[in-house]
């Protein structure tokens, strides 16, 4: 505790020259002399109390002619932590933005005063990274250490600081790291088109770029029977890209990888086999055989070219045919037929609601394969083949 006090009104006729102070304990009649020397101020710091107990105080003043009477006591004031509400050393020179290389360590030390010592909270977003193990985070009773090993381009990112001792309100920084590193994987990566020979693939940049601007795409093929990828370009200046030249009978996946000035970010890949042939050629020798107040009859020949996919598979797939994502049941209208290497659906008469999407599953427990064909809503008698 720190003693303060006033000089008497009365001097005696001679300079004060110094102080006596003396203290007692609550539970003690006795006092003490806090030091055995005259105190020279009017203030005195106590030290070496029992915490939690209370204490009084009396003080004498002292002159040439010996020490006079001494005050009044004080009340009783227990002896305890002081408390000071939180606060953040702004006074410390403190980067708001770190930037790193990837593989490198970064640490993050932040000052801060309080009494009782402050609670320490970290966050990156709204993720507490306290417990996190992949931050190490050492505190101190004034200050706080957040480390971060071999930085990768998910490390960057806004961290936000907050302390908080029950005294005043919660106190907050932040600091905002960058990492330079290879980008991360492009978005929505999907086949926009598909036509004999050729399929056109579109998707969206990374969400993160890596620190840097994305300057380059690399777009990559696969033949679905085998691992490794071949490039089809490496010059692609924007998110949409026509491959040309595909095998028709052979099935790809593809990806793509996003490029900045570090290097190539990770890739993303087409979920399934993708096969660069037509939908069917147009139908040949369109006539009407009939027609009432309120119909006609309509007939025609096959096209040249039918479009739909050959299969194969070891063991043979089952196959299960669906309409809108329903199981679809054979009937006088609608049959089905499998032959060695094609699958067929042939609807009689065809009415408005044949209408919708029709999808063929292939399953021979070790693939899964859907495809999907979409009928109009029209209203003829006719028969549709697929």
């Amino acid at each position: 505790m720190t003693v303060v006090w006033n000089r008497p009104s009365v001097d005696g006729g001679s300079d004060i020259n110094g102080y006596f102070l003396e203290k007692r304990e609550k539970k003690s009649l006795r006092w003490f002399k806090v030091i055995k020397e005259t105190i020279r101020d009017t203030r005195q710091k106590v030290s070496g109390l029992t915490e939690g107990s209370e204490y009084q105080y009396r003080v004498s003043a002292v002159n040439a002619a010996g020490e006079g009477p001494f005050s009044d006591a004080s009340d009783f004031y227990k002896a305890a932590d002081p408390i000071e509400e939180c606060e953040i050393d702004l006074d410390v020179a403190l980067r708001t933005q770190i930037t790193a290389k990837a593989g490198e360590n970064v640490e993050i030390l932040i000052p801060f005063k309080g009494r009782p010592a402050p609670n320490v909270t970290w966050r990156k977003g709204e993720k507490n990274i306290t417990q996190d193990p992949r931050y190490h985070i050492s505190n101190t009773e004034s200050s706080t250490l957040l480390t971060i090993e071999q930085v990768t381009r998910d490390d960057s990112g806004k961290y936000v600081l907050s302390i908080e001792n029950g005294v005043g309100e919660p106190k907050t920084s932040f600091v905002n790291i960058k990492v330079f590193d290879t980008p991360g994987p492009c978005q929505k990566l999907i086949v926009k088109h598909v036509s004999r020979g050729n399929v056109t693939l579109a998707w969206e940049p990374p969400l993160i770029n890596g620190g840097s601007e994305i300057t380059n795409y690399v777009i990559e093929k696969r033949d679905a029977t085998k691992r490794a990828y071949s490039s089809v370009t490496t010059k692609c200046a924007h998110t949409t890209f026509k491959i040309s030249g595909l095998s028709e009978k052979t099935p790809f996946f593809f990806r793509v990888l996003a490029e900045n000035e570090t290097g190539l970010g990770e890739p993303c890949e087409t979920a399934e086999p993708v096969k660069a042939t037509e939908v069917p050629g147009p139908i040949k020798d369109l006539s009407m055989k009939d027609s009432t107040k309120t119909s006609v009859v309509l007939q025609w020949n096959k096209p040249d070219y039918d479009g739909e996919l050959p299969y194969k598979g070891k063991p043979r797939p089952t196959m299960q045919w669906l309409k809108d994502n329903l199981p679809l049941k054979e009937s006088e209208q609608v049959r089905f037929k499998k032959t060695e290497n094609k699958v067929s659906l042939n609807i009689k008469n065809v009415k408005k609601e044949n209408g919708g999407k029709y999808t063929l599953v292939l399953d021979n427990g070790v693939c899964r394969n859907p495809s999907f064909l979409t009928i109009p809503h029209l209203d003829r008698r006719s028969t549709w083949h697929t």
